[in-house]
């Protein structure tokens, strides 16, 4: 082959080398040892513009000497020559990653080629991918449902951290172990302790089922679960991840409210009540028409009663039967709490506000807002609180305790006592102007006593509801039984009934309530007979009451505690009636003394 073909030739492969270099899409650029450009593909134009000629430090980097990293000082500090050189650099905001490799030429003069590719969309892609990847951890380990994923064994693979609160379990104690070892022996649990052999399985175990699983200390819960199938990254293998959450209170709270709807809906029951209140009583069919009237309005209601007459089970009933039932329904008991606890409580505080107060606190009125707050016991609320309460019902606003910004609500309020409030007037101890603005629409709910023909109903009612709880079928009481109960004066009221059924519960072995199974105190007429006399004689009631609970003190030898388990009254209250009828143990020593 002559010299002339041999160029020629030659020149052919450089210019099919260079329509290479042309065609690829990354840049292409020879740079040679006094860091010059001598070539650049179409790439490396549209990306850099032409700067043949030029030295690339100065337009690459915008310096006016070589960089620390330029891979022609690698190249010449290397002895071989032989290094491929990686690196990352930033132009006109675009990332390119660059890979150099030496390029020697006849006359021993050393220059690189630089190969550059346009990372920008790649990295952009990787950080969204980050940011997605600590998104999902994130989620994962907040979630308070338990998420799990599985191989088609049933082995387990990854599980959340909230295993340790659903389950009690550490991440290490359930990885890598058959998910069926954590299930209980009920039936709803075979489906789901085989393996999966095909996709009809597959498809069957994707359905959304219930679990039953066994807790570490002992415990058993339900848990719903939501699976779907996946693949894994790295082998490609179909696996399973799961969702499942814990319904258990949720199934038990559903169990309790169907028993009570089938009380509810009871033949015997179902005419004659209103919410959870019963009653045929002429006196307590006119209360059911003011609930149903008042529940339609935002109206503020005033329910007075004696204690375990059902006061509250009114406030619920006008809430939950009327416009704002799917609203909250808060309550507070005045009578529990001090002065300081209870404006804390109504109102809320801020962080300071007293000794204790380490953070701020959110009262029971901005609870309550847009709905009902039930005021229990309002009459012994103090007279300073009076006011507060008197300025929330005209001005619908209120400060913390503590704080100065006005909150403002819109709340109904229901108040109940079992004081006579317009005595509590007269005699001081209530706001006359608090008690019109609470009286808008007033209830009095009737003593048993004065209902006492509601006794079988009200009996059968509770019978019905033990029969629920207890799995028994008591079918009611005798004739015998039911006289007793008829000739008692019942001055705790229904709620006395409940508990004087709940114990003849536990007594009776049959079917039929008897005598014997109702307490020993019921049988002695002694109460009975003090009312009587007291009525006899032209008494007030509260002289009556006055001498039906010195009665029991000294039936009880005053002991406080056997005198509240028998009228089923709190110890505030039993304080509360003993200082207001002037009764003491100095009373008792003086009583002691003229029996002597």
């Amino acid at each position: 082959m002559n010299k002339l073909k041999l160029e020629e030739k030659i020149k052919q492969e450089r210019d099919n080398l260079y329509n290479l270099f042309h065609s690829m899409a990354d840049a292409v650029l020879v740079i040679n040892d006094e860091h010059i450009i001598e070539f650049m593909n179409q790439t490396a134009i549209s990306y850099f513009e032409d700067q043949i000629g030029n030295q690339c430090f100065k337009f690459l980097c915008g310096h006016n000497q070589p960089c620390t990293f330029c891979p022609l000082l690698d190249i010449e500090n290397s002895s071989q020559g032989q290094n491929i050189i990686h690196c990352q650099n930033t132009f006109k905001g675009r990332l390119f990653e660059i890979k150099a490799a030496p390029l020697i030429r006849d006359n021993q003069k050393k220059a690189i080629v630089e190969i550059v590719r346009d990372i920008t969309k790649e990295k952009e892609l990787e950080q969204k991918l980050l940011i997605s990847e600590k998104k999902y951890c994130t989620l994962v380990s907040h979630s308070r449902d338990l998420i799990l994923v599985q191989d088609l064994q049933g082995t387990i693979l990854f599980v959340s951290e909230s295993i340790e609160k659903i389950m009690g379990y550490q991440v290490d104690e359930v990885c890598f172990k058959p998910f069926r070892q954590f299930l209980t022996e009920n039936p709803i649990n075979d489906p789901w302790r085989k393996q999966i052999q095909d996709q009809e399985d597959l498809q069957r175990y994707l359905e959304p089922h219930l679990l039953e699983c066994k807790t570490k200390h002992g415990g058993i819960i339900l848990l719903e679960a939501n699976e779907s199938e996946i693949i894994s990254q790295d082998s490609q293998e179909k696996q399973i991840m799961g969702i499942y959450r814990d319904i258990t209170k949720r199934k038990r709270l559903e169990d309790q409210l169907l028993k009570l709807e089938k009380l509810r809906l009871s033949p015997l029951t179902r005419k004659f009540r209103c919410g959870e209140i019963i009653g045929r009583n002429p006196k307590m069919q006119e209360i059911y028409e003011t609930i149903k009237d008042v529940s339609q309005s935002k109206a503020t209601v005033l329910i007075q009663g004696e204690s375990g007459t059902g006061k509250e089970l009114v406030a619920r009933a006008i809430h939950y039967q009327g416009l704002l039932a799917s609203k909250p329904f808060i309550g507070v008991s005045c009578s529990v709490l001090s002065e300081n606890l209870l404006e804390s409580e109504l109102f809320g505080h801020v962080k300071g506000a007293f000794t204790g107060a380490i953070k701020d606190k959110t009262g029971r009125f901005e609870l309550a807002n847009g709905g009902t707050l039930f005021l229990d016991e309002i009459a012994d609320m103090s007279l300073n609180l009076q006011t507060k309460l008197l300025r929330v019902l005209q001005e619908r606003e209120f400060e913390k305790v503590g704080g100065e910004k006005t909150i403002k609500v819109d709340v109904r309020i229901i108040a109940a006592t079992n004081k006579d409030v317009k005595e509590e007037v007269a005699r001081g101890r209530f706001r006359e102007d608090l008690y019109y603005r609470l009286k808008v629409v007033e209830i009095k709910l009737p003593p048993l006593r004065e209902r006492i023909d509601d006794l079988p109903l009200l009996a059968m009612h509770f019978i019905e509801k033990f029969n629920q709880k207890t799995g028994k079928k008591i079918t009611g009481l005798s004739r015998e039984a039911m006289r007793i109960l008829f000739r008692h004066s019942w001055p705790g009221n229904i709620r006395e009934l409940e508990h004087l059924i709940e114990h003849a519960f536990v007594k009776c072995k049959g079917l039929t309530i008897q005598p014997r199974h109702l307490p020993q105190d019921l049988l002695n007429p002694q109460v009975d007979q003090v009312i009587k006399v007291g009525m006899m004689e032209g008494l007030s009631r509260d002289q009556i009451d006055k001498e039906v609970l010195l009665s029991i003190l000294e039936e009880c030898d005053w002991n406080l505690k056997a005198v509240m388990q028998k009228l089923d009254i709190s110890r505030p209250t039993l304080w509360r009636k003993m200082k207001k009828y002037g009764l003491s143990k100095k009373l008792r020593s003086l009583c002691l003394l003229f029996t002597l």
